[in-house]
């Protein structure tokens, strides 16, 4: 088992203002209660997010003893693209340089179940802080990042963001407006990233979600993706 090691997030770090840190666990059966501890100790991290591979209790009785609190429980999904040649409903890339009133509201809406809107022991308003600046920054990685939108009339109805690596498509944020729910709108978002994807000869397509994101998560099944790992996640804090 390889020894367990903080990694420092920067960009979490700048964002809330605080030291925040990771440790992954996600490769190991059972972790040393004391080698945590130690570590965890002399720790210079005001938050630390704990990834585990799911439903590892021992593992989980120690986070906790130490004072974490599981707050997620990761499901990636994934599938090979394809290509869908019709769409009921109009759906086009976001054209802006800038994020307008309704994708901020839509980026905002897909994170509703976000741990990091859940999680009550954010309190310096971190969850709107980090989905803004994600968005912004999605809009400005206009090399290797697409936004598409569902239109209804002359509004922003729906949006999906996809980002392309080498040959996997990754779907981060997906959101349909409440008003417009029941239009098929979340399922056509998908099959258009899909069919992007598949354009840009990207041979898989992957997505994380929330646990106890059901609905999200059986959209996407309903679209073909297959469930390939669940990973649980904590939230640690520092009280020195």
């Amino acid at each position: 088992m390889n020894r367990v090691t903080i990694e420092p997030l920067t960009w979490d770090s700048e964002l809330f203002g605080y030291p925040v840190g990771k440790i992954n666990l996600s490769d190991n059966i059972y972790t040393n209660k004391q080698e945590l501890n130690t570590l965890l100790r002399n720790s210079k991290y005001s938050l630390i997010y704990i990834f585990t591979a799911h439903n590892q209790q021992e593992t989980e009785k120690e986070i906790v003893s130490l004072g974490g609190k599981k707050v997620d429980e990761r499901i990636i999904l994934s599938k090979n693209t394809e290509e869908y040649s019709s769409f009921q409903n109009q759906i086009i890339d976001y054209s802006e340089n800038n994020p307008n009133k309704q994708l901020i509201e839509l980026a905002l809406l897909s994170g509703h179940l976000s741990r990091f809107k859940t999680d009550t022991e954010f309190i310096n308003n971190e969850y709107n802080l980090l989905y803004n600046k994600w968005i912004e920054n999605l809009l400005a990685d206009n090399k290797f990042t697409r936004i598409f939108v569902a239109k209804h009339k002359a509004e922003i109805a729906g949006m999906i963001t996809m980002t392309q690596k080498n040959e996997i498509a990754t779907i981060g944020l997906l959101a349909v407006d409440k008003m417009y729910q029941r239009m098929n709108l979340g399922t056509e978002l998908i099959k258009k990233a899909d069919t992007e994807a598949c354009l840009m000869k990207c041979s898989r397509i992957s997505v994380a979600t929330q646990g106890k994101n059901t609905a999200a998560t059986n959209i996407y099944v309903k679209c073909g993706f297959s469930i390939d790992s669940i990973i649980d996640v904590y939230h640690l804090r520092n009280s020195r």
